[in-house]
């Protein structure tokens, strides 16, 4: 992302704030030909959709959590976690989402922080 022109403070805090890779992947193109901003917010609009499907699929098992435990909870949902849990899982059978999604985000944000250190000092 640095190669692309972002700072390294931006390129961090994009890996923090945009957790979905693949709108990072699709945007970062559209940032580097300095695309109206209405063109980058739709591209992530529609590249991210998949997760209005994630959360009909997931809303049994976390209805019953309160509103700021389930936006927690989605930050943390990654196409991984919820292939993993959505066919294996009972509704009854919470506990191991939160911490596989964590793990998700940790590795996550510990990779893509030592890929932008490094990709400065290339």
């Amino acid at each position: 992302m640095v190669a692309a022109g972002l700072t390294q403070a931006q390129a961090v805090a994009m890996s923090v704030i945009v957790f979905a890779g693949s709108a990072q992947l699709a945007v970062l193109p559209l940032f580097i030909v300095e695309a109206p901003i209405a063109v980058m917010l739709a591209t992530t609009l529609v590249v991210n959709l998949r997760y209005v499907i994630y959360s009909a699929v997931l809303a049994p098992h976390f209805q019953h959590l309160s509103r700021p435990w389930r936006a927690l909870l989605s930050y943390i949902t990654v196409d991984g976690v919820f292939a993993l849990f959505a066919g294996r899982f009972p509704p009854g059978c919470r506990i191991v989402f939160p911490i596989a999604g964590l793990h998700a985000l940790r590795r996550r944000q510990i990779s893509m922080n030592c890929v932008n250190c490094c990709e400065n000092s290339i």
